[in-house]
Order: C-alpha cells, then structure tokens, then sequence
C-alpha cells in the first residue's frame, strides 16, 4: 500500500535499502553467476553479451522469452520497474563498466530526469551501442531526436531490438555501404534490394575477376544486382560464393539469404557460412532465414558461432545500416 511504499522510498533515499521496483519490477539475471531472480525461473538463458534494462514488467516478460526461444546471449537482465530506489540511469552506468555486456538494450517509457539518462546514454555509447525502444509519448519528438544525438540506436519494437543488437555485439562494424547478397531464392533477394537503398545501403558490384571464379566453378549461378544461386543449391556453393566474395575489396558487408523450404538444404548445412565467414573477421556476415520455422532452426544452428540471424529483409538491411553507423560512430571517437 501507499505507506509502506513511503517507509521503502524513504530507505531508498537514506541509503539504508537497495530497492528495485517496487512495481512492475521482474527482478534481476546475471548469466555470468548463473543468478535468475525473477518470476520467470523456467526460463532458460544462453550466457551471451547482451544486457536488457526495461521499465515494464510485462515487457521484460516479452523480452526474456524472445531471447530464451531465440537463442540469444545474455550478459545481464534488470526490470526496474517504476525505478523508486535503483533507476535505469543506475543501471546503465554499472552496465557500461561490465566487461560481459557489449551492447546494452533498454524499453522507456517514463522519463524522469531527461537530461542525466541522456547524458549517460551519450556517454556509454562512445564505447558500447546502446538500442532504445521507447515506448512513451511526453516530449517523444524532442527525446528522440537528443537519442539521435547521442548515436542511440532507436527501434520500433521488442523483436527488432534483438535482432539489431544480436547483429550489433556478433559482428563486426561495417566500414563502407556496398552490401554483396547471396540467395537461394530470387523474389527474397529483389525485396533486400529495396530495403537496403531505402536505408542508404548500396547493392555491391562484384569485381571482374570474382564473377569469373564463380561462374567459371558454378555457370548456373546467376549474377546481377545479386547474387542467386538457385533454389537447388547445396552448402559447398554457399560456402565457395561467400568466400570469394568475402575476399573483393568492392565489399563491406555481406547478407546471405537461405531458405530451407521447399529447397533440398538442411539446418545443419548453414553451418558453413560459420566456416567461411571466419576467414574475413573484418566484413560482417549477415543471415536471413525468411520463414518462420527456418528461422527458428537457423538460429539454434548458428547460437554458438559469430553469426547474427534475420527473418525479415527490413531487419537485415536495418542491422546493416547500423553496422555502418557505428563503424563511424567508432572512427570519429579515434
């Protein structure tokens, strides 16, 4: 009731009491110490490298099961709730010391001090990406755009939120606009196109003598503003295409589109990619698995390796658009 929350607030405030919450508050997790103290103990949770800060209780909910069904790393998890004791700027700020989170990922939706959780935002993200969902809407125009500012990356929901950060702590940053893609299957590649000029991307132009090498080795691939392997292809292909694509100065990034369905490819055969996308640390090397249950299986194949994994065009060309953002965001704080 309304007293004992003052009795607890005013503990808070005289440093007698660490208090998390006392609303809407879903406890705590720390993967590092296998720590779960939260209402949710069924759910199970990849140690990973990405941190979760949120306001809501219902939302953090959301969230936890997204990451434990997709299999994404979790360094820490804290739901502050209404924030009486322990408020979100706190947690940011141990988060940006923590060696186990590279990037942070934080749901707002009631700000108290703007100017502090800005700042901090600000701060942090010279050193880590930070990815915003807002989910308020006093002052929303004004405090976006000082999250702009701040190089804050903003996203329009909680699946949206992993994917980008998934992307953001797995890969490398993408130093250059000119995205090579590979695909199984045309129409998947003609819609990433679209999405990738629409967030300022480039479709990269092969080099002369990386289109000999693959049409020299697999004359039915076909290379245009993609590049379409065909709905027949096996993993040797993806894997040849993707290393000697990797190797083309014209390249910055790459988004490798498969899909199982319908398609004599397995889960297991995705694999490779792993494989060859190690041999180029410095081009990050995106998967799109466009339906559903592919995407589920892709994701569980490739939890343990350094590949981040899309189901929707829009989010890959989203995570590359970020990608290259914070490679400039990186070489200004040179």
């Amino acid at each position: 009731d309304q007293k004992q929350r003052e009795v607890l607030g005013n503990l808070a405030k005289r440093g007698k009491l660490l208090l998390l919450g006392p609303r809407a508050t879903m406890g705590v997790i720390n993967t590092a110490y296998g720590l779960v103290a939260t209402p949710e103990p069924d759910v199970v949770l990849k140690r990973g490298h990405i941190a979760v800060v949120s306001q809501d209780g219902g939302l953090a909910t959301v969230m936890l099961n997204w990451v434990s069904s997709h299999r994404v790393g979790i360094s820490k998890f804290a739901c502050v709730g209404e924030g009486m004791g322990i408020d979100v700027v706190d947690v940011l700020q141990y988060l940006a010391r923590d060696k186990e989170t590279r990037v942070i990922c934080v749901y707002l939706e009631k700000i108290k001090d703007g100017r502090k959780l800005v700042e901090s935002i600000c701060e942090i993200t010279k050193t880590k990406p930070v990815v915003v969902l807002y989910g308020g809407t006093e002052h929303e125009e004004i405090f976006r755009g000082a999250l702009k500012q701040g190089k804050a990356f903003q996203v329009q929901n909680a699946r949206e939120i992993f994917v980008i950060a998934e992307g953001l702590a797995k890969l490398s940053p993408m130093h250059g606009n000119r995205v090579a893609v590979i695909t199984n299957v045309s129409g998947e590649g003609r819609l990433l196109i679209k999405f990738l000029s629409r967030e300022g991307l480039a479709p990269a132009v092969l080099s002369p003598e990386t289109v000999k090498k693959i049409s020299n080795k697999y004359p039915s691939v076909n290379i245009s503003g993609f590049v379409d392997l065909g709905i027949e292809t096996k993993s040797d292909v993806y894997k040849y295409v993707l290393e000697q694509i990797l190797s083309d100065k014209n390249v910055d990034g790459v988004i490798v589109i498969n899909l199982l369905k319908s398609t004599i490819l397995e889960p297991k055969d995705v694999k490779v990619l792993a494989d060859a996308a190690k041999k180029s640390k410095d081009k990050p090397v995106l998967v799109l698995s466009p339906a559903h249950d592919d995407y589920l299986r892709v994701c569980e194949v490739l939890a343990d390796t350094k590949l981040s994994v899309c189901g929707h065009p829009e989010e890959a060309a989203l995570a590359m658009k970020f990608l290259n953002t914070r490679a400039k965001i990186l070489e200004k704080n040179k």
